[in-house]
């Protein structure tokens, strides 16, 4: 029998929060505002590592935004008195 291949293995609600660093319920709270949509095995909620991978790229990407946006508006902004 051949081990199954990890990169296709799906990820536990506990496992995402331990790979985000965040608490279990930060975690449904993501998938409630559905910026993450697991995969409903049963009752439990499976994530693809790939999701996973594409919403911290969102982020970064929504953080690099942010930063841009404000250092452009400082500039375009006049000295306050």
């Amino acid at each position: 029998m051949t081990k199954p291949d990890a990169s296709r293995r799906l990820m536990t609600v506990d496992e995402v929060a331990e790979f985000l660093a965040v608490s279990r319920s930060t975690v449904d709270k993501l998938v409630k505002i559905q910026q993450l949509n697991p995969s409903r095995i049963g009752t439990r909620l499976r994530f693809r590592p790939a999701d996973i991978d594409a919403y911290i790229e969102r982020r970064q990407v929504a953080a690099r935004w942010r930063e841009e946006f404000e250092a452009t508006r400082r500039h375009a902004l006049p000295p306050t008195p």
